[in-house]
């Protein structure tokens, strides 16, 4: 049997995925991925702290965290797709008070990064809310100050 692979490369600071190999997509652990990625042992937790969509929601860039824990610090980083062109989103929890808008960060439940180019979109699922995307670039970055990769720098 096949085996199916992720492969990343460092470019300028910027982890991206170089597409999936293979045809089991369901049996790649993405979240144990992303901890490799990030440096860190895979038995951590995962946050979404906050979603910025931009040009309408063709770019989506989610402000996740990382907590390998203690005696590690927190890592956070981005979920950064471009080129979106299918956006679904399942709500599962609500607010108690419709004036408070201040959302807490929501743990992710499983992830799966899908492929490059629409070939396979990328499934989140998280204790509040679910998300697919179809994409044609996922870039993961750590500690970016911009969420948004197209302004440009001051």
């Amino acid at each position: 049997m096949g085996g199916v692979g992720i492969r990343w490369r460092d470019v300028e600071g910027v982890l991206q995925c170089g597409g999936l190999s293979g045809k089991r997509v369901g049996q790649v652990m993405d979240k144990l991925k992303i901890a490799e990625m990030l440096g860190a042992h895979p038995y951590g937790a995962f946050w979404v702290k906050d979603i910025h969509l931009f040009q309408w929601g063709g770019e989506v860039v989610l402000e996740c965290l990382y907590e390998p824990g203690a005696p590690a610090a927190p890592i956070p980083f981005q979920l950064m797709l471009h080129d979106c062109r299918d956006l679904q989103w399942r709500v599962y929890v609500h607010l108690k008070h419709p004036e408070d808008r201040t959302l807490p960060a929501t743990s992710i439940v499983n992830v799966r990064l899908g492929s490059a180019d629409h070939r396979k979109p990328l499934h989140l699922l998280t204790d509040s809310f679910g998300l697919t995307v179809s994409y044609g670039t996922l870039r993961v970055a750590k500690d970016s100050d911009d969420p948004h990769p197209s302004n440009p720098s001051p």
